[in-house]
C-alpha cells in the first residue's frame, strides 16, 4: 500500500488536516524534479558533465524550495500536538481525581456495610460530595467535548451540551454526563469511570499513532526527495529539525506512554481486579473495535456496492460447479470407477483429479512470486537494467519491454506490469503533455507482459493447464528452448510496430533516466534469490531426478516450506495468493477429466478430425491457433485454454504435445482489446497527474491486434520449427 493511502486510512478523520500534507509535498517534489532537476539537464548532451558542479547549484535551489515547505508542515503538526496533549493530559488528571473520590466512596461504603454503623447521613454526604466532584469535572471538561457524533459504542450513553471551536478540531472524548444526569449508585459510577478510561486510552493511543505516522511521513517524503534530487537531505533533516521538534523528542513519547500506563492502571483497578495484563488485552480490544468501526465503514460500503453491482456469477465460482454436477449427474461411467458407480467413488475420483501436481506447481510459483515482490528483489533487478537504458526513447521502450517480459517469467504476467509501470513513473511525469511516447511506453509494457505469459511454465495459468494435457510433461529446459526465442522475436516485432505507430522522436523528447537504487542487498533478499535459483534449477533437471522427486509439483514444495517456514512469507501472504486462479485451474482440470472419462472428448475429437480431413499438423496448429486467438481476445486467456486444450490434445496423438503447447502459447499473445488480459486492463487504467487516461481502446486495436497476428505467425513458424526439433 502506498504511504499516502496508508496515511489516509490510518488517520483520525477529525484530525485529517493536521497530519503531514504528504500528497502536496510529493507533488512539490515532482514539480522540483520537472522545473529544476530535469529542465536544465535536458538542454545538455553530455550527461557526465551535468552530474558534476552544476548539480550542486541545482540541489541548493531545490533545497531552498523544499525545506521551507517541510518546516511549515513540521510547525503545523507540532502546534496541533501541543494542544491535543494539553487537552488529553488534563482529562487524565481529572480522571485520576475522580477515581480517587470513587475509591474513597467505595471504601467507606464497604466499611459502613460491614459495621452497620450510624445513619445514612454519612453515605448521603459522601455521595453528594462525589456528585459535586463529577459535576465539577463535567463542567471543567465540557469545553473539550466535540460536536462530532462519536460512534464508539462505549460512548453512546453520554450527552454533550458543549460545542467545539470551529478553528480547532476537538478530540471526541467520551461525552460527559450533564448536570441533568448523575450517577446515583456505586455501580453506575464504576461504569461511568470505565467508559471514560476506555475513551482516554483510545485517544491517547491515537495521539501516539499521530506521532508515528507523521514521523514516517517525513522519512518517506525525504527519501523520495533524495532519490529524485540524488541528494542526502533525509539524514540531516531528520536528525536536526525533526528530532528537535517537541512531539518527536524521546521525552515527549515517554511522557505520553506514562499517561497511557496510568490509564491502564485505573482500568485494571476498576475492571480486572488489578490484573494489568488482562486490562491491557481488554483495552487493546476496545481500541481495535474503535479503529475497525471508524476506518472501515466507508470501505464496507464500497465493497457492498461492488458486490451488488455484480450481475453474474464470478467465473471461478462456476468452476466449483464442475465436481458437484459430475457427481450428482453421474457423468462418469462405471468402467472408469472400476464398476462401482456410487456417488462416493465418483467424488473421490473427481477430487483426486482436481488437486493434481500442476496445482502444487502453481502454488510454488506464487510463493516465489510473492517473495520476489515482497522483498523488492524483482524491483531492484529491474531497476538495475532500466537504469542502463539511457535516454533515447526507442532504447528505453525496448529495454522496458524486455524487463516486463523477464519479470513475467518469475512473478507472473499479472504482477509484472504493475511493477514495471510503477518503475517508469519518473519518465511519465516529465514527458511533455500529450506526448505520444507515454502511450507508447505503457502499451509496450502491457503487450510485452502478455508475451511474457508464455516465457516459463509458471508465468501464466494457461501454461499450467497445458502441462496437464502434455504427455510426457515438458521439463523447464525444453520449455525455455521454445519460449525464450519466441519471446525475443515477438517483442522485437511489437517494438518495431510501436515505433511505426507512435514515432517517438529522440531529438524532441527529454527522457528522465531511471536512477539506480543505492540500497544494499539484505540477507533476506539473498536467501530468497538462493531458494528461487535452487528451485528453478531442480525444475530444469526434474526428468533426471524423477526417481527421487517424482514430479515438478513435489519440487514446488521447497519454496513453500522455505519461505513460509522461516517467516519470510506470512499467513497474510498465503491468503493473498490468487486463489481465484487456483480454483479456476482446479475446476478446469476437473472438467477436462470429466469430459475425457465420460467419452465426450473422444466424440468431439472424432467430429473435429472428420471436419479437418487430411490437414497436416501445421495446418491444425494454425487453424486452432486462430480459433484460440479469437476466443482469448474476447474472454480470459485461461478460460480459452480450458475450453480448447482438451480438444486439441486429442486431434493428433503423435504430435499432441506440439498442438497443446502451441495453442497455450497463442493464448498469451491474444492482446487486441483492453479486456484481453490483466496487463491490458492495468495499462488502460493508467492516468496522468490530471486524472486523464493515457490509453484508449483505439490504441489496443491499432497495436494489439497487429501484435497478436505477428505473435501467431511467429509461433506458427519459428515456434513450430523449435517444437519439431525437440520431438514434439
Amino acid at each position: 500500500m502506498k504511504f499516502s493511502h496508508s496515511l489516509q486510512f490510518n488517520s483520525v478523520p477529525d484530525w485529517a488536516d493536521r497530519y503531514i500534507a504528504y500528497s502536496n509535498l510529493k507533488k512539490l517534489v515532482y514539480q522540483i524534479e520537472r522545473d529544476i532537476i530535469v529542465a536544465p539537464t535536458s538542454q545538455a548532451n553530455d550527461v557526465e558533465a551535468i552530474e558534476e558542479s552544476p548539480l550542486l547549484d541545482l540541489k541548493s535551489r531545490a533545497n531552498a524550495i523544499f525545506i521551507p515547505a517541510l518546516d511549515k508542515e513540521l510547525t503545523k503538526i507540532n502546534v496541533f500536538y501541543l494542544s491535543k496533549e494539553d487537552e488529553l493530559f488534563k482529562e487524565v488528571t481529572a480522571l485520576i481525581q475522580d477515581f480517587a473520590v470513587f475509591e474513597n466512596l467505595e471504601d467507606s461504603l464497604s466499611i459502613r456495610s460491614n459495621s452497620h454503623s450510624r445513619s445514612n447521613s454519612f453515605s448521603l454526604s459522601r455521595s453528594h460530595q462525589s456528585h459535586q466532584s463529577f459535576d465539577g469535572i463535567s463542567r471543567h471538561n465540557s469545553k473539550a467535548s466535540g460536536s462530532r457524533h462519536h460512534r464508539l459504542s462505549t460512548s453512546e450513553s453520554y450527552i454533550s451540551n458543549a460545542s467545539s471551536d470551529e478553528d480547532e478540531p476537538s478530540t471526541p472524548i467520551a461525552k460527559r454526563q450533564s448536570v441533568l444526569w448523575r450517577p446515583s449508585t456505586i455501580e453506575e459510577q464504576r461504569i461511568h469511570l470505565k467508559k471514560r478510561t476506555i475513551d482516554l486510552f483510545v485517544w491517547l493511543s491515537e495521539l501516539k499513532s499521530f506521532v508515528v505516522l507523521n514521523r514516517t511521513g517525513f522519512s518517506k517524503i525525504l527519501k523520495k526527495y533524495d532519490k529524485i534530487t540524488n541528494g542526502d537531505l533525509k539524514t540531516s533533516y531528520l536528525n536536526g529539525a525533526v528530532n528537535d521538534t517537541y512531539l518527536f523528542k524521546a521525552s515527549t513519547l515517554k511522557n505520553l506512554e506514562d499517561q497511557i500506563l496510568k490509564i491502564r492502571e485505573i482500568y485494571a483497578n476498576i475492571c480486572t481486579n488489578a490484573d494489568m495484563d488482562a486490562a491491557t488485552r481488554e483495552l487493546k480490544t476496545h481500541l481495535r473495535e474503535f479503529i475497525v468501526w471508524e476506518r472501515n465503514t466507508v470501505w464496507r460500503d464500497i465493497i457492498g456496492l461492488e458486490r451488488k453491482s455484480q450481475a453474474v456469477i464470478p467465473i471461478f465460482v462456476t468452476s466449483l460447479l464442475v465436481p458437484l454436477l459430475v457427481v450428482c449427474l453421474r457423468v462418469l461411467p462405471s468402467d472408469v470407477l472400476h464398476l462401482d458407480n456410487s456417488a462416493s467413488k465418483a467424488a473421490h475420483h473427481i477430487f483426486s483429479a482436481m488437486f493434481s501436481p500442476v496445482i502444487m506447481l502453481l502454488l510454488g510459483g506464487f510463493a516465489i512470486a510473492g517473495a520476489l515482490s515482497k522483498y523488492h528483489v524483482a524491483k531492484m533487478m529491474a531497476t538495475v537494467v532500466l537504469a542502463k537504458a539511457g535516454t533515447r526513447p526507442s532504447n528505453v521502450l525496448l529495454v522496458s519491454m524486455f524487463v516486463a517480459t523477464f519479470s513475467s517469467m518469475w512473478i507472473s504476467n499479472v504482477a509484472a506490469p504493475v511493477l514495471c509501470l510503477s518503475l517508469i513513473q519518473p519518465i511519465l511525469r516529465n514527458l511533455p503533455q500529450n506526448s505520444s511516447f507515454g502511450r507508447c511506453l505503457i502499451l509496450g509494457i502491457a503487450l510485452a507482459s502478455n508475451v511474457g505469459g508464455m516465457a516459463s511454465p509458471i508465468s501464466s495459468p494457461q501454461n499450467i493447464i497445458a502441462i496437464e494435457y502434455m504427455n510426457p510433461s515438458p521439463n523447464w529446459i525444453s520449455w525455455f528452448f521454445i519460449a525464450i526465442p519466441l519471446c525475443f522475436i515477438v517483442n522485437i516485432l511489437i517494438w518495431l510496430l510501436l515505433l511505426f505507430n507512435y514515432k517517438p522522436s529522440g531529438d524532441s523528447l527529454s527522457i528522465h533516466p531511471i536512477r539506480l537504487t543505492k540500497d544494499p542487498w539484505s540477507e533476506t533478499q539473498i536467501f530468497v534469490i538462493v531458494i528461487t535459483v535452487i528451485t528453478i534449477a531442480l525444475w530444469c533437471v526434474e526428468k533426471q531426478l524423477e526417481d527421487f522427486f517424482g514430479d515438478m509439483g513435489v519440487i514446488a514444495i521447497i519454496p513453500l516450506v522455505a519461505f513460509f517456514g522461516t517467516g519470510i512469507l506470512t499467513k497474510e501472504d498465503f491468503n493473498n495468493f490468487l486463489w481465484t486462479v487456483i480454483i479456476l485451474a482446479m475446476g478446469g482440470i476437473a472438467l477436462g477429466a470429466a469430459v475425457r472419462d465420460s467419452g465426450l472428448l473422444h466424440t468431439i475429437a472424432q467430429s473435429v478430425k472428420e471436419m479437418s480431413g487430411d490437414l497436416t499438423v501445421w495446418q491444425i496448429l494454425v487453424l486452432f491457433g486462430s480459433l484460440v486467438l479469437v476466443m482469448a481476445t474476447f474472454i480470459s486467456h485461461t478460460v480459452a485454454a480450458l475450453i480448447i486444450l482438451p480438444i486439441v490434445a486429442q486431434l493428433n496423438e503423435q504430435h499432441s504435445n506440439l498442438l497443446v503447447m502451441g495453442s497455450a502459447l497463442i493464448c498469451s499473445i491474444a492482446m487486441g482489446l483492453p479486456v484481453s488480459g490483466f496487463p491490458n486492463m492495468n495499462a488502460i487504467m493508467m492516468e496522468d497527474e490530471m486524472g486523464v487516461r493515457y490509453l484508449n481502446t483505439i490504441d489496443f486495436i491499432k497495436s494489439g491486434i497487429p501484435g497478436s497476428f505477428l505473435g501467431l505467425m511467429s509461433i506458427a513458424t519459428v515456434g513450430y520449427l523449435l517444437m519439431s526439433l525437440i520431438g514434439y
